[in-house]
């Protein structure tokens, strides 16, 4: 049986392709040999190529509830937090006898502790505090 031209380069094509989606094992992989002489600090996630290595900790957010309303000078302990469903900013409602309604604003935004952000969404509100992540090169491990 004879192929055409166009056929024979079709079959070399699909061998090349198979090749690389799956090319031959070998029976020492480099990641397995990286991970024998190096490790990352704890939290940090290791990775290897075929000439690289690091320790990767990836990015994460940290929330938490909003402070109670009672935060704002002169607020008491009976205002209510106004919870929003519409994806607007909640609101902290001040009562008629606070200091703070003689100014024209009958509410005031939740606050967040130091070096969180106020994350709105739909229901409840929280504070947000983004952790950047890190790449870092790895540690040889220590002879046991």
């Amino acid at each position: 049986m004879q192929l055409s031209k166009s056929k024979f380069k079709s079959f070399v094509s699909s061998c090349v392709f198979a090749l690389l989606i799956n090319p031959p094992h070998t029976d020492a992989q480099p990641k397995d040999q990286a991970k024998t002489f190096y490790t990352c600090e704890p939290g940090f996630r290791f990775e290897s190529g075929p000439r690289s290595a690091r320790c990767v900790k990836p990015k994460k957010e940290i929330y938490r509830p909003t402070l109670p309303c009672t935060v704002y000078p002169g607020v008491s302990k009976h205002s209510q937090l106004k919870i929003d469903a519409l994806r607007n900013s909640d609101l902290c409602l001040k009562d008629k006898n606070s200091q703070l309604s003689q100014t024209n604003t009958k509410t005031l935004l939740p606050k967040c502790p130091n070096g969180y952000e106020l994350y709105i969404k739909r229901g409840k509100d929280s504070c947000r505090k983004t952790m950047p992540g890190e790449i870092k090169p790895p540690v040889i491990k220590k002879a046991k």
